[in-house]
């Protein structure tokens, strides 16, 4: 999709997309790339070929990494007029002589082979036993696990860090246009696994007259509460001119001992010390004007995380990420629910709400001291079907967590 954006960008670019329209937003190509994608899932023959097709690339890929050395090895590979094939090394021969139990009864095969002698009959019951483990693997894990955490397609991806180059022609004349390559798709999913599947805790929301008497004032069978959003704060850190400049020294020294090997110790263990540093740092920027570029653009990709350069661009560090704050009376409610609120908690809890002054008395902030006001962390998973065209819908998670502290006057 990125390259269909960028290939009609090119278009526009040098007067070749009138095939999209006159009145034109620059993503006439990506719709078109989506009607395609979604007549392909809508027409039964052709999903059934992309999905015949992808399995069977998945096997011959498994049967790859099951033929390489190593403790894994259960295939030997070889080639017959330049065509890959597979025999069995390792495979138990009862689960070959099952599919080849199976291939007789069907009458795809009349004649009785050993499955470790005949090489060429026993290759199709090879390749029935590796497409079978890699169909079930996909159905007893990641079916199955969609059933819990939603489809993988939901979760972000990591991207390659440097962009792969695709060429195409318009015309005779060649174009090129840079897009991300997907590094890996399961990272983020991964992360999550524990936080979705964990079965954590339920805040109780029903009581009895004793209990809901007990603290009658916190109004606990009501659930209804109050929100006020505050937008994300994108800050730089407060230590970035201190982490450059570790980084740009430890680059700087990496450079030295690089392209001069025969550099002593005593020199490398002086450049830590900041003046030293400086001084000749001040001589290389005269002496080797490219090298100190390269050292520059290493320490800025290095910096970049926790810089912003332009709020309004820039990402940079939410400070106030996940973060929520609430009134005390509804941390209480919240520890009643969970089960974790004490006698000596409801005391010190009055105490700080009621007396401003117990710091200053011993005995008040003895018993204030005993409240544990740890931050509360909570989950919260959905994973719903959502249609995506007539009779396909997809598992559509959706999961949100956050860090929960009180906020007490003082």
């Amino acid at each position: 999709m990125e390259y269909v954006y960028e290939k009609q960008k090119i278009e526009e670019s040098i007067g070749e997309a009138s095939k999209y329209g006159d009145n034109r937003d620059g993503f006439e190509a990506v719709r078109e790339f989506l009607e395609d994608l979604k007549h392909s899932i809508d027409d039964p023959e052709l999903l059934y070929d992309a999905i015949n097709d992808n399995l069977i690339r998945m096997t011959f890929a498994d049967m790859d990494e099951m033929s390489k050395d190593g403790a894994l090895k259960i295939l030997e590979k070889y080639q017959v007029d330049g065509q890959d094939r597979y025999e069995s090394i390792a495979i138990p021969a009862d689960v070959l002589n099952s599919y080849k139990d199976m291939f007789q009864k069907g009458g795809v095969m009349s004649t009785m082979v050993d499955v470790y002698q005949d090489r060429y009959s026993a290759e199709n019951f090879v390749l029935s036993a590796m497409a079978n483990n890699t169909i079930n693997t996909m159905t007893s894990i990641i079916e199955f696990e969609k059933i819990f955490s939603g489809d993988p397609a939901c979760y972000k991806w990591k991207n390659q860090k440097e962009n792969t180059l695709v060429q195409f022609n318009i015309g005779d004349k060649p174009y090129t246009v840079s897009v991300h390559d997907i590094r890996d798709a399961h990272a983020d999913k991964i992360k999550r696994l524990g936080g979705v599947l964990s079965p954590g805790q339920n805040l109780r929301t029903d009581y009895s007259k004793e209990a809901a008497n007990k603290y009658k004032d916190a109004d606990l069978k009501n659930t209804k509460y109050t929100t006020l959003t505050v937008n994300d704060i994108n800050t730089s850190s407060q230590h970035v001119p201190f982490v450059r400049h570790m980084f740009l020294r430890q680059a700087f020294i990496d450079h030295i001992m690089t392209h001069k090997p025969d550099v002593s110790m005593d020199y490398i263990n002086k450049l830590y010390q900041d003046k030293f540093f400086g001084q000749e740092w001040d001589k290389f920027k005269k002496v080797d004007p490219a090298a100190v570029k390269v050292i520059n653009s290493r320490v800025a990709n290095q910096i970049n995380p926790y810089n912003i350069e332009d709020p309004e661009e820039d990402d940079g560090i939410t400070v106030s990420d996940a973060q929520v704050v609430i009134r005390p009376s509804l941390y209480r409610k919240i520890r009643i629910s969970l089960g974790q609120w004490t006698d000596d908690d409801e005391t010190a809890y009055w105490i700080l709400e009621t007396s401003p002054d117990w710091m200053n008395d011993p005995e008040l902030s003895k018993k204030v001291h005993m409240l544990q006001l740890f931050p509360l962390k909570m989950s919260y998973f959905q994973n719903s079907p959502y249609s995506i065209s007539s009779g396909n819908t997809i598992n559509r998670p959706i999961y949100n967590k956050m860090a929960i502290f009180p906020l007490f006057k003082f």
